[in-house]
């Protein structure tokens, strides 16, 4: 009897949680879900790591039905939706000990299609044009900085589209993974908190030789940006998969790093690296490489 009333005492407690957030998102004109979806899941995902799939989903309709009622429809459907859906999906995945890397990668799939629908289906029915949102900030810019290049920072700005939607999608995905693999070890719900030790230390050789191709390419294409022939298109698809491959690059370096530091308990090398990130990507890129290609991190000791 008293796991009965627990179980839905806690589903209330969970949907009234989503209420407040819902007229929080109704006073500020139905805005903040769209800046905070990515970690709208963790209250289900808390949730469905103590219960079943079917309390579960009983929570995720009552909190659906809930948002419809108090925020847009639109924005309960692109967002509300496939965040309570991900919020019952990835207890699930936890419970069956799947590695983390495939965590990552079904959690980033997951934030990859909501951005897709919310970038395409949804803009297109409020009559939003990311292409057109991107000029303007580029015209916004020219007024600050007089001899700017309006034209080659438009294509520039229009070409990173799909990989600042992948990118971003990765990093949100591993954002929900921590912060639920800290708070479910916190509720005492998991014992399994090494959620940084990523099966994918090493990526295959092949992703630093098309990387360093890649690289060569951009270098030479980005003094010409040809904004009006079929060449365009191939600059973009180079550009993009630059951009994400510098990010993996990005991630082996500092992995390399941090098994370094970690060996040789020198923490400050590690923060001056992070660091360097924001202000000198290439250094991190470097070494990403060069961890990619020889995989230095296995003769660390």
């Amino acid at each position: 009897m008293k796991k009965n009333l627990r179980y839905i005492t806690d589903g209330a407690l969970i949907v009234a949680i989503y209420a407040i957030f819902l007229l929080v998102c109704r006073f500020f004109s139905n805005g903040l879900e769209e800046s905070v979806y990515f970690i709208l899941p963790i209250p289900l995902i808390i949730y469905g790591s103590k219960y079943n799939l079917k309390d579960s989903l009983i929570v995720l309709l009552a909190t659906i039905g809930l948002s419809f009622l108090l925020i847009n429809p639109f924005n309960a459907l692109f967002y509300i939706l496939p965040t309570g859906i991900l919020g019952v999906v990835y207890p699930l995945l936890e419970k069956r000990r799947l590695p983390i890397s495939l965590q990552v990668l079904i959690v980033t799939l997951f934030y990859f299609l909501i951005n897709l629908f919310t970038m395409v289906i949804f803009a297109h029915l409020l009559n939003y044009d990311i292409v057109e949102d991107c000029k303007s900030l580029v015209e916004s810019f020219a007024k600050l900085f007089s001899n700017l290049n309006v034209s080659y920072l438009e294509a520039l700005m229009i070409s990173i589209i799909p990989s600042t939607i992948i990118i971003t999608s990765i990093l949100d995905g591993i954002l929900l993974i921590v912060l639920s693999k800290v708070l479910l070890y916190k509720l005492k719900l998991t014992t399994n908190i090494f959620f940084l030790n990523l099966t994918f230390e090493n990526f295959p050789r092949i992703v630093g030789f098309i990387y360093i191709i890649v690289f060569v390419l951009m270098m030479f294409s980005t003094k010409y940006i040809p904004l009006k022939d079929n060449l365009y298109i191939f600059w973009s698809i180079i550009l993009n998969i630059g951009i994400v491959f510098s990010f993996l690059m990005i991630y082996q370096g500092l992995f390399l790093v941090g098994k370094y530091c970690k060996v040789r308990n020198k923490k400050w090398l590690y923060i001056l690296t992070v660091i360097s990130v924001f202000i000198f990507p290439f250094i991190s890129i470097f070494l990403g490489l060069i961890q990619n290609i020889f995989h230095l991190s296995n003769k660390i000791f």
